[in-house]
């Protein structure tokens, strides 16, 4: 458990983190409890890397086009693991790396099935949003 106080317009609450999971955060705030839903910001689809391919936020107009094959990063963070080597064949949905950010760690699946062709990045780097991290070539 984690507590906090946090100032909201000006007012001040006690917030204990209870529970996070993928999908769902329980805490209790002022000692009443609360159990929320949480969707991730950022979503890659799968058509990625189809006809120019696109890294989908939730700002769609600020998005950066990907070229056919590269996967930019969703988020600033920091490389935490890198789980492919250049070579390796991978399948939609494989982790490809992790970025640590806001002391979470975040899975970066592979869009597509193919071969890793590049990996722009090593761990311990610091990546901004919408920096080139891998480079796939699709599976036929």
């Amino acid at each position: 458990m984690s507590r906090y106080r946090v100032t909201v317009k000006g007012e001040e609450y006690d917030v204990t983190l209870l529970r996070r999971s993928h999908d769902s955060i329980a805490f209790e705030v002022n000692d009443s409890s609360y159990h929320v839903e949480i969707k991730p910001l950022v979503e890659i689809k799968e058509n990625a890397f189809q006809g120019g391919g696109t890294v989908v936020t939730s700002s769609p107009s600020e998005s950066k086009q990907a070229a056919p094959g590269q996967l930019l990063a969703p988020m600033p963070g920091v490389v935490a693991r890198v789980e492919v080597s250049k070579g390796d064949t991978v399948s939609a949905g494989d982790t490809l790396l992790v970025i640590e950010a806001m002391k979470m760690e975040n899975n970066i699946p592979a869009p597509i099935s193919g071969t890793v062709e590049e990996i722009s990045v090593s761990v311990g780097a610091e990546v901004n949003k919408d920096e080139l991290l891998v480079t796939l070539t699709s599976s036929p």
